[in-house]
């Protein structure tokens, strides 16, 4: 559905996107994920029709947008990390006037301005002005104006960034239910935002990707196993000695002692299953006490934190 061939930008001597080139597919969430100045803002500017690429090209539905600009209109929503708002305008002039710009007919406008206010629940602010709305209230009518017209792809550039628990948790509702019938490209920086919505992400570092693939495959670079740390009462080395014949286990190691004084044993083991329970009995078995047990899950961040250092060692 998107096809982004090839696409470069430079500003000056900087070059903020470095040739790259990706697709994505109808009905899923994609995230772009990096450091401040890796390159995120200003692919999602080319994506939405906003910026033009030095090279290259994007093709929505056959439909190179950098060359119709009327058909990427109707075919992108956008939602910048500062929302295009007008502070002067109530929320529903406002949206009036963005679907009267994005072509919809003046017959179909009402309905289509009380359809996006419903979908993502702004309906009770329409007569106040925007300038009187909170953070999220404004959010939420930037995502509003994206959606006018119904456009298959969204594009939504730091989303969450000012708001606060109760309104990210609002907004990452609708950004899922917005992504069974959108092809929906996030940015941000944040790590948690993007793991919990998207079934694509590409890692991005000095306007070059260095990954593209869905999360848990992501987290398979740093090795496919997971680890328990588990505390007990006992000698270490019986403890080992049954822990490793425990299938699934990849490796087993005494780590010292917890503040208590209990005996720390490091069980590193495959991340496609849990086996907590089995760790249990079978220590249990072997008159072994368990005090303590932590599971510690390959996280995104950890992918981040390599493919960006690994980068940067590149680079240089």
């Amino acid at each position: 559905m998107i096809e982004v061939k090839n696409i470069s930008k430079r500003y000056g001597k900087k070059i903020a996107v470095d040739g790259i080139s990706f697709s994505f597919e109808k009905d899923k969430i994609y995230g772009l994920l990096g450091t401040n100045g890796a390159g995120k803002s200003s692919i999602m500017n080319i994506l939405s029709g906003y910026l033009v690429p030095d090279d290259g090209c994007v093709i929505i539905n056959d439909v190179n947008i950098h060359k119709n600009a009327k058909k990427s209109k109707v075919l992108v929503g956008f939602l910048p990390e500062t929302p295009p708002l007008y502070n002067n305008m109530t929320v529903k002039e406002y949206l009036d006037f963005v679907a009267e710009i994005k072509g919809v007919s003046k017959k179909d406008r009402e309905a289509e301005v009380d359809r996006v206010m419903k979908s993502v629940s702004i309906n009770d602010t329409e007569d106040k002005l925007i300038r009187s709305l909170s953070n999220g209230n404004k959010q939420l009518v930037g995502i509003a104006q994206a959606i006018i017209g119904n456009p298959e792809v969204l594009i939504f550039d730091e989303l969450t960034s000012e708001l606060d628990p109760k309104q990210i948790a609002k907004v990452r509702s609708i950004i899922k239910e917005l992504g069974k019938n959108h092809t929906v490209i996030l940015s941000s920086g944040i790590l948690t935002e993007i793991s919990a919505l998207c079934d694509e992400i590409l890692i991005l570092s000095n306007g070059k990707i260095i990954a593209h693939d869905n999360p848990e495959n992501l987290k398979k670079i740093l090795g496919d196993s997971d680890e328990i740390i588990i505390s007990i009462v006992g000698k270490v080395e019986k403890a080992n000695s049954v822990l490793r014949k425990i299938p699934g286990v990849k490796k087993v190691e005494g780590i010292g002692k917890d503040s208590d004084g209990h005996n720390k044993i490091k069980v590193n083991y495959v991340s496609d299953r849990d086996i907590r329970e089995v760790i249990s009995s079978t220590l249990s078995n072997n008159k072994i006490v368990v005090v303590e047990m932590v599971r510690n899950e390959v996280q995104l961040e950890d992918v981040f934190l390599k493919l960006t250092s690994d980068q940067d060692t590149e680079d240089k």
